[in-house]
């Protein structure tokens, strides 16, 4: 029986871009070798005792392309192995990548001669091959995706999704102004703390960012993008969401203003806008810190002080990243593709929201713009925990 094999490699550089590099690639094999493939295999170490987030990301990638059960539909080669249950079992099973297909494999034993040593391990190869070949006689051919987008949701569904986003992107706005805000009071102290120290005391100056809601007259709108965080449209003459594919923004029903031309049906009317400005404002460090000791009901030594300002920043950023997160979500169950490689990421969406802010160039955008790297800087120390 003759065999074709193809071997994708593994992805390096942006995601979304590699696996539809991969997915035309199997497509044009497709169109000359045949329209699906009879099993999918994956070879690891058999002692690895983890994988990272990427590894088991780019296996459910790959399992995506096909029409398969991503749980089910996987033929894992556990290489290297010496002696009892291949340590990778449990792994796999641990990020519900269950009921494949496992054998047992040594590859290096075919690159040995023949041996006392090696005997054993030909022995393994080869009755792993057995198996493995006879699973292949009864198994049903995958074929390729048509697409890889989703299913979009109902409109109804829609509307409070693009609510839900409308709602906590000023949200995100606000937390983003307070963590500037106590980041630059921490770092304020620290350069002062001699002064402080000595004279118990420090003032200084500061711009504060106040983000502000002005709801639109009557017969006013907007149109909004929820994937690109930008205002393609001010004064627009369409009332209604399920209306903007005719909105003058848009060509053949895409966006031409927002950065990723994004489908008229991801965009939004609101009744208000925000704007952005900025006032001069002295404070002290005895003022700042004794409104804090009356929140927390105690009093605070200097390192005590700035320790508890460091939680706070914490806090913030592990709030502001929960909202973006939902942002995200919410983002990609608009177009549908939640379960696709093709969804996005939390810093996707950071991306789109500091793209947006060069773009826009509102009051205090520059302050903006450095949160959102602090929690990118964030986020990638949470999930090297994780790993």
């Amino acid at each position: 029986m003759p065999l074709t094999f193809i071997d994708i490699p593994r992805m390096h550089g942006p995601k979304k871009e590699q696996i539809l590099k991969i997915y035309e690639q199997l497509k044009h094999i497709f169109s000359s070798y045949g329209q699906g493939v009879d099993c999918i295999c994956f070879v690891a170490p058999a002692n690895n005792v983890n994988l990272s987030h990427d590894e088991v990301d780019y296996i459910q990638s790959i399992l995506y392309l096909f029409q398969t059960d991503l749980s089910t539909d996987m033929h894992c080669f556990h290489t290297f192995a010496d002696a009892g249950q291949p340590c990778l079992r449990s792994v796999l099973d641990s990020y519900n990548v269950q009921n494949y297909e496992s054998y047992t494999v040594n590859w290096s034993a075919f690159f040995q001669e023949s041996s006392e040593f090696s005997s054993p391990f030909w022995k393994m190869n080869v009755s792993s091959f057995d198996e493995f070949f006879s699973q292949l006689r009864t198994l049903t051919p995958k074929t390729l995706r048509r697409t890889l987008e989703g299913t979009p949701p109902t409109l109804e569904k829609s509307e409070i999704l693009k609510l839900d986003i409308a709602e906590l992107h000023p949200e995100v706005n606000e937390d983003l102004a307070k963590l500037e805000e106590t980041m630059s009071n921490v770092e304020t102290f620290i350069d002062h703390k001699d002064e402080i120290m000595s004279d118990g005391d420090f003032s200084f100056t500061i711009e504060e960012i106040k983000q502000t809601k002005q709801p639109l007259q009557p017969g006013i709108h907007v149109t909004n993008c929820m994937n690109c965080f930008f205002t393609c449209h001010e004064k627009c003459g369409i009332p209604d969401d399920d209306g903007k594919k005719d909105c003058s923004s848009m060509r053949d029903g895409y966006c031409m203003v927002c950065t990723d031309h994004c489908i008229w049906s991801a965009h939004k009317n609101t009744p208000y806008t925000f704007h952005y400005t900025s006032v001069q404002v002295t404070k002290s460090y005895k003022e700042l810190k004794t409104k804090y000791e009356e929140e927390k009901g105690k009093i605070l030594e200097f390192d005590d002080y700035l320790e508890h300002l460091d939680n706070e920043i914490k806090g913030l950023l592990d709030r502001i990243r929960r909202k973006i997160d939902r942002i995200t979500e919410y983002k990609n169950e608009l177009r549908g593709i939640e379960k696709s490689p093709l969804a996005g990421s939390i810093n996707d969406t950071i991306d789109d929201m500091i793209n947006a802010e060069r773009r826009k160039k509102e009051k205090g955008y520059e302050k903006r713009i450095k949160m959102f790297l602090e929690l990118k800087k964030h986020s990638k120390l949470i999930r090297i925990e994780r790993q």
